[in-house]
């Protein structure tokens, strides 16, 4: 996956999470982990009034925000850990981005 292009964006962030083997749908034919990421981050996007581009710019201050400890730790274990998990795949998806996007 080193070097593999992708979108800085919603559509980006789904590709991304699928090549790193995460599930589209589930056994049953719902849609599964990639779908609630997404998801998630589309509804704190909206709770904190910010494009994509400024959640992937903030990553990692949302990271603190809605961790363990943070001001908005209680949003973050929405859906049993999705919201924090989802901004934890979007940490990643921007590291990938600044070391094999370049």
């Amino acid at each position: 996956m080193n070097g593999e292009r992708f979108n800085i964006n919603y559509d980006g962030y789904r590709k991304y999470l699928i090549k790193r083997g995460y599930a589209v749908n589930t056994f049953k034919g719902t849609e599964s982990t990639v779908h609630s990421y997404k998801t998630a981050l589309m509804k704190i996007a909206e709770i904190e009034d910010m494009s994509f581009s400024d959640l992937f710019r903030e990553v990692n201050k949302l990271v603190i925000d809605y961790g363990a400890s943070g001001c908005k730790s209680d949003m973050g274990q929405n859906g049993h850990g999705t919201w924090i998990n989802a901004l934890n795949r979007l940490k990643e998806f921007k590291d990938y981005v600044k070391f094999y996007m370049k």
